[in-house]
């Protein structure tokens, strides 16, 4: 269904997390690039969406999805259904 960590922005979001279905798991991985372990997270992601793809992988800069988002606090996973 899914297969791919799809891109996520504050324009996107309501689409690709709020209206992905109530059968949907979301996993959202808020990121910085210039953060190692946000970049091994991507990595990892990238792996796990081409082994579940029946669950929505979305990935985002996360200060650009939520206002002054602190680095200190990427890598972020959130899980919605």
């Amino acid at each position: 269904r899914y297969g791919e960590v799809l891109p996520l922005g504050r324009d996107n979001y309501v689409k690709e997390v709020n209206e992905a279905g109530k059968d949907v798991w979301v996993v959202i991985h808020l990121h910085q690039e210039y953060v190692a372990e946000s970049v091994m997270l991507s990595w990892a992601m990238k792996e796990l969406a081409e082994k579940h793809a029946e669950v929505k992988f979305v990935c985002g800069v996360a200060d650009k999805i939520i206002e002054r988002y602190h680095d200190a606090l990427v890598p972020t996973i959130i899980v919605y259904r």
